[in-house]
């Protein structure tokens, strides 16, 4: 399965939801702080577990200045959604491999 197949098949989504704003100094509040802290914990393996993916598929695990490559397709591309940042991670290996 490619790239582009696991991440429309939701592999790298964060599964633990959103959760909805609550008052100030409310009980609630302070719960969802709890909460948004698993939601941010959720992204950031969601995002590891792409990193992973992606360092796999296009060969660059051992690859010394992997995450130079990552910070510049994430950087640039993640406010796109993670097919852009696939794209722009391909086009950067492509120009390292000699």
């Amino acid at each position: 399965m490619t790239i582009q197949e696991r991440i429309q098949n939701g592999e790298f989504e964060n599964k633990i939801p959103y959760p909805p704003r609550q008052m100030k100094g409310t009980i609630e509040f302070f719960e969802r702080t709890q909460k948004m802290h698993l939601y941010n914990q959720g992204e950031r393996e969601a995002r590891e577990r792409f990193k992973e993916a992606l360092e796999k598929e296009y060969g660059t695990t051992s690859y010394p200045k992997k995450d130079k490559i990552w910070d510049k397709a994430w950087g640039d591309g993640h406010s796109e959604g993670l097919e852009r940042v696939a794209d722009i991670y391909e086009e950067l290996v492509d120009l390292i491999q000699f």
